[in-house]
């Protein structure tokens, strides 16, 4: 198109190299950002999994009067969840793999972490830790009280 003074209209190179220094440098800044907060979600969300696992399990055990057990086999991110009766009536109540976020991992003592949770909310349980990015999430269940909590480990945890 020509302008009214008889020139071609558009964009010196000068004008679209400030804009692309100006892009350039707006990208530098976020990028460690955005990289912080995707190391930051990937254990803690990953935890956040697993304690609502452990949280439903635990609603479970109390609203139906018997225990409720919840067998995780960390490597494999396989989950699986029993009811019991006492009468020896075991019955699968659910069973899956954990949707975990990023490159998180889990680890645990044992290759096959187990929490039991009794129709009064109490638990005897494992623990089982979140790692990814440097960084750790311990998530545990206190034993009276039967809640699950989750702990950041930080790096090296």
């Amino acid at each position: 198109m020509i302008s009214a003074a008889g020139r071609l209209a558009g964009f010196t190179l000068v004008e679209i190299v400030v804009v692309l220094a100006i892009l350039t440098i707006g990208a530098a800044a976020v990028a460690p950002a955005l990289g912080r907060a995707a190391r930051e979600d990937g254990p803690p969300a990953a935890a956040e999994e697993v304690a609502r696992l452990l949280r439903v399990a635990r609603s479970r055990a109390l609203d139906g009067g018997g225990t409720v057990t919840v067998l995780l086999n960390p490597g494999t991110r396989r989950y699986l969840v029993v009811a019991g009766t006492g009468a020896g009536e075991d019955s699968t109540l659910a069973e899956g793999a954990l949707p975990l976020a990023g490159a998180a991992e889990l680890t645990a003592a044992s290759p096959r972490s187990r929490f039991e949770f009794d129709r009064f909310g109490a638990a005897v349980s494992d623990t089982i830790l979140v790692r990814g990015g440097g960084d750790a999430v311990k998530v545990w269940v206190e034993r009276w009280s039967g809640e699950v909590r989750i702990s950041r480990m930080g790096m090296g945890g």
